[in-house]
């Protein structure tokens, strides 16, 4: 299905085959059993599900997206995003906000200005928060992967991190002096961290379980 220029409302249901929408000025529902979902500009709320990738170029409100396994793309939103894969990795351009979710691929968050909370159970997690961002209670968190946290200089924040690994792969590197590290006294177990960026704040909490913890200071 090709929908070129929609006034209003759209709301599309297939059982099996692409979708593709170029622009759309109200809410806009998309719905396909397998194929891909790729949306050009969509000016109200944006719903899409299915079993391929799925593209947003565009959105001026909130999305909510969800696919059983593929690539979730979202380039642009004015909204929050929600995100769910099953076995796959989803990407967020701009965003004010991020709920997002594999079963079994990397997220990547290039810029967002609000809370986070993002969980895989395999593979990495990378996080870049924008300049002037409110991060509110933020909580990342990956079974099997490195969570990488990119925080501007102002940030003003309370950063929490467990790292569960065994190993030589646990731990836990930090830009900001004020994060330290606290290992137990055996030397075995998780590796702890905290610290209060700027006077502190909301809380950021940073979890994995087999890989390593950076907080990097954003360029």
């Amino acid at each position: 299905m090709t929908f070129s220029s929609i006034g209003g409302s759209l709301h599309s249901l297939s059982g099996g085959g692409s979708i593709r929408v170029d622009s759309a000025q109200g809410e806009t529902v998309l719905q396909t059993a397998g194929g891909d979902i790729v949306v050009g500009r969509v000016r109200g709320a944006l719903r899409a599900s299915t079993a391929g990738n799925i593209k947003v170029n565009d959105a001026a409100s909130t999305v909510e997206v969800f696919t059983q396994g593929g690539l979730i793309e979202v380039l642009r939103a004015r909204g929050v995003v929600t995100a769910e894969n099953g076995g796959g990795s989803i990407v967020i351009g701009s965003a004010p906000g991020v709920h997002a979710e594999s079963a079994g691929g990397g997220i990547r968050l290039k810029s967002v200005s609000g809370p986070v909370r993002a969980r895989t159970t395999s593979g990495p997690i990378v996080a870049s928060f924008a300049r002037n961002a409110t991060i509110a209670s933020s909580f990342l968190s990956s079974g099997a992967g490195d969570v990488t946290v990119y925080l501007p200089s102002n940030t003003v924040v309370t950063v929490k991190a467990l790292n569960e690994s065994i190993g030589w792969r646990g731990g836990i590197v930090s830009d900001f002096t004020e994060l330290r590290s606290q290992q137990p006294a055996s030397g075995f177990g998780a590796l702890f961290a905290e610290g209060n960026l700027n006077g502190g704040g909301p809380q950021l909490m940073l979890s994995v379980s087999r890989g390593s913890i950076f907080v990097k200071r954003a360029r």
